[in-house]
């Protein structure tokens, strides 16, 4: 009898703890995210971006999106603003993290959307090359510190200032497009560019992109003569051999006052053939960040 009670026990304690189990299923991007806190802070993975990004919206149809141009890019600047705001008050490095990823998605998919679509059809319309010049080179700077954030750890010392210096250059951007009656926005309302047609050119380049958002990379900067990615590194490759102590900012700790002149001698100052295998290299780093995606 005693044993038949026992057994009955063990019965129904295997069943609660199915039952308890059953009810801890989560999906798989919170599984991801909450073994994601219990490791060490990584270098972005792939799977570190995947998991991110499965935090943005889904893709819509162009008619279930039912929006203008316009507001479909004016509600992507307040994602990313939110975004930010929400990096502000992170403090665990792995949630930094992943809002990063998410930014920088968010970012490529947005700035490809205006330079592929929005902006060509701006410059048919609109008669100021000055002002659409100023998006671009705008667009070209904040590909520089995305690219960066992209293959960053949240344990780089200077992780948050690049990301607070990103999103300053983001407000500025977004301020100067939405300016009223004067900014890129406004003008094209004034001269019709946004009509339906370009609205669902835009949702369906942005399903598309959506979907492949965790292989993005920033788009070549089209306005710079100059890779600055590549000439940062193949100056550090010419430069190894330089074994001066440097604290954990990467600065001299020694010869402070040897006369600096290595500068002049070295790096890519006056270095012609150096800017050219440079230039030469970018259609290749183009494929290595995704290209066009």
């Amino acid at each position: 009898m005693a044993k038949s009670k026992q057994a009955a026990g063990n019965k129904q304690g295997s069943s609660n703890k199915s039952a308890g189990g059953a009810g801890k299923t989560t999906n798989p991007a919170s599984k991801t995210t909450g073994t994601g806190n219990a490791q060490a802070v990584k270098p972005q993975s792939e799977s570190t971006t995947n998991a991110a990004v499965a935090g943005l919206p889904q893709p819509e149809t162009p008619e279930a999106a039912g929006q203008t141009a316009i507001d479909a890019l004016k509600q992507d600047h307040r994602r990313v603003e939110g975004l930010f705001a929400e990096f502000e008050t992170a403090t665990e490095r792995q949630r930094k993290q992943e809002l990063v990823a998410m930014i920088c998605a968010e970012l490529n998919i947005h700035t490809r959307l205006e330079e592929e679509i929005f902006y060509p059809a701006c410059r048919e319309a609109i008669d100021d090359e000055h002002l659409m010049d100023e998006a671009q080179v705008e667009h070209d700077a904040a590909k520089l510190l995305i690219a960066d954030l992209t293959e960053a750890s949240s344990d780089d010392p200077f992780y948050d200032a690049k990301v607070k210096l990103l999103s300053e250059m983001i407000k500025h951007h977004v301020a100067e497009e939405e300016q009223p009656g004067e900014g890129i926005l406004a003008k094209a309302e004034e001269h019709d560019v946004d009509n339906p047609s370009l609205a669902s050119e835009l949702a369906e380049r942005k399903q598309e992109l959506q979907r492949r958002a965790a292989r993005l990379r920033p788009t070549r900067a089209v306005s710079f003569n100059l890779d600055l990615r590549n000439l940062m590194e193949e100056s550090m490759a010419r430069n190894s051999d330089n074994d001066r102590d440097r604290d954990d900012r990467g600065r001299f700790t020694s010869d402070r006052g040897g006369g600096g002149g290595g500068r002049g001698r070295g790096g890519w100052f006056g270095d012609s053939e150096g800017h050219s295998r440079a230039a030469r290299s970018r259609d290749d780093d183009d494929d290595d960040r995704g290209g066009r995606g």
